[in-house]
């Protein structure tokens, strides 16, 4: 009697959606941001930042996890370091306006972060360290489009100032990723 019991919930549970299949379906629900970075909303724009920093945070803790080269941990630190602070600093924004009762921190990735984390997580050894080189180069070019363009089209001003306060700061991820991929020893962020 268990038996056919157990296949029945088993039945159950697979035709219900899971939160990583709703992120599939519903990605308004995650933080998915359609429009691009010149033409967000308010809400748009701060759900770009946060999927952005979750990415950049768990990615960091995976390579403190699998990483063996010192420069990659050290890299990875920094960029769990600051984008804590940036996730800070934008929630302190959001507090003060409006936005806060519009932006839900996303509870999982959304499709695009999804496919990139998955990758990571199925790559070991030296394939693990390029391809999360790769990785963080990609989503520090989309958080820097992100900020450059809601700073120059916001229409929050709140938000405006924290896109230029913050692009400075990606900007320096951007050319510590840039020093490391040329082989070059970077400053760590730590220090700034």
């Amino acid at each position: 009697m268990q038996k056919p019991l157990s296949a029945a919930l088993c039945a159950v549970l697979l035709s219900c959606p899971s939160t990583y299949a709703l992120a599939q379906w519903h990605p308004q629900q995650v933080g998915f941001v359609p429009s691009s970075p010149g033409h967000q909303t308010a809400k748009d724009f701060v759900q770009a930042m946060m999927m952005s920093d979750k990415f950049m945070i768990v990615t960091g803790n995976l390579a403190l996890e699998r990483s063996h080269d010192p420069a990659i941990r050290d890299f990875a630190s920094d960029m769990i370091a600051a984008h804590r602070k940036i996730e800070t600093d934008l929630k302190h924004v959001t507090d003060h306006s409006f936005v806060n009762r519009r932006v839900t921190p996303p509870p999982v990735f959304d499709p695009v972060h999804t496919k990139r984390h998955q990758a990571l997580l199925f790559s070991y050894g030296p394939a693990f360290d390029r391809l999360y080189v790769s990785l963080q180069a990609e989503v520090l070019q989309e958080s820097a489009d992100t900020l450059d363009g809601y700073a120059d089209k916001g229409g929050l001003p709140q938000l405006q100032d924290f896109s230029r306060q913050t692009l400075p700061v990606i900007r320096a991820h951007q050319a510590m990723l840039h020093g490391m991929q040329a082989g070059r020893p970077s400053p760590s962020l730590a220090a700034r």
